[in-house]
């Protein structure tokens, strides 16, 4: 993140604490992605929505300083 302005991370669901800690201290926004082209798509930039689901494998999320 020191060196890029975005960032697009995949399969985050077991790093998701590392990311939190990291957009919180660069305080990043960000767009979190699920189940994309789907009829149970979710997409958010709200971290507490975030907290309160299962992750799936191929979630995503762009990361912007």
């Amino acid at each position: 993140m020191r060196h890029s302005k975005t960032v697009v991370l995949m399969k985050i669901r077991t790093v998701m604490d590392t990311i939190e800690a990291v957009i919180g201290e660069m305080n990043c926004s960000f767009v979190y992605c699920e189940r994309l082209g789907t009829k149970n798509e979710f997409i958010t930039s709200n971290w507490k929505e975030i907290k309160k689901r299962s992750i799936p494998y191929f979630s995503l999320i762009i990361v912007q300083k």
